[in-house]
């Protein structure tokens, strides 16, 4: 086969692929305001709407994984907390604690505190001052997360192969690096499974409640295109819930309301009848 005619058979191939890539891209703006992308959105297959809601899933987990990185920013603050304050190392033995460095040390900000001090000068956390961060003394470990306020005895801690145990800048370095991370991974993984895989499911479950409806007014109305055009119309929905949780109205059942009239506004948009072009009188 000549080769000018494979390039010119591949090219063909990769245009499609091309424009759909586009229109799954599009579905993130047009879905919001475009009868015109609707129509266009319900000629493709189920198979399609599946990619996109898959494609989609990926922004409300980047999202969060943005929001818990800012969050995180204060337990960053231990390791450096470990070194502008010239600690070396904290070693735990027989349920006491012993600290090579200058004590006490501490670190206020933002309603976290962070304090070891094993002299008696410091013995608990300030709750009407501080909502989370932790104290560790002599004996215990004084742990404040959002008001709840919980005292471990140092020797309550479990065991480790190393006695006595030492915690130095490096370990705590190395130690945040690794937590940290797999925590990122873990939420975003089960982000992306509550987004794709939970919003997928219920869009089905629901979808029979839209197609039910949907029969009145459309007589060759499918259970498959009805689902279609929710998984697209869910994307306004989303972005008009999360506006409504913002100004403190957090319920499901306006949840469900919301999605429910994106859904059969999208379905009147994408079905309803067009009405045919006239025809441009010819002026000669």
């Amino acid at each position: 086969m000549d080769p000018a005619v494979n390039l010119l058979s591949t090219n063909n191939d990769e245009q499609p692929q091309s424009s759909a890539l586009f229109l799954l891209l599009k579905g993130f703006v047009f879905t919001c305001f475009s009868p015109v992308y609707y129509r266009e959105v319900m000629k493709r297959s189920f198979g399609f709407a599946v990619l996109f809601l898959a494609l989609f899933a990926l922004l409300p987990a980047a999202l969060l994984i943005v929001t818990i990185s800012v969050e995180l920013r204060t337990l960053a603050s231990i390791p450096v907390f470990f070194e502008n304050n010239n600690l070396h190392s904290v070693t735990v033995a027989d349920g006491v604690a012993t600290v090579e460095g200058r004590q006490p040390i501490y670190r206020s900000e933002e309603g976290t505190f962070i304090g070891i001090d094993t002299t008696g000068y410091i013995t608990s956390i300030d709750t009407d001052r501080f909502s989370q961060g932790f104290l560790l003394t002599k004996t215990e470990l004084h742990i404040v997360n959002e008001g709840d306020y919980e005292v471990m005895p140092l020797s309550d801690i479990p065991a480790t192969a190393e006695d006595p145990f030492v915690i130095d800048r490096a370990i705590i370095r190395a130690f945040w690096i690794l937590t940290s991370s797999v925590m990122l991974l873990v939420t975003f993984v089960m982000a992306y499974m509550w987004h794709f895989g939970f919003r997928l499911g219920y869009l089905a479950a629901l979808g029979f409640i839209v197609w039910s409806a949907s029969t009145i007014w459309v007589k060759d109305s499918s259970y498959e295109k009805v689902l279609l055009a929710g998984i697209f119309a869910s994307v306004p929905a989303l972005y008009l819930t999360r506006l409504v949780h913002l100004a403190g109205a957090v319920c499901a059942a306006i949840d469900i309301s919301i999605m429910l009239m994106v859904w059969g506004a999208a379905l009147y948009l994408a079905l309803r009848p067009q009405k045919p072009e006239l025809p441009i009188p010819d002026m000669l």
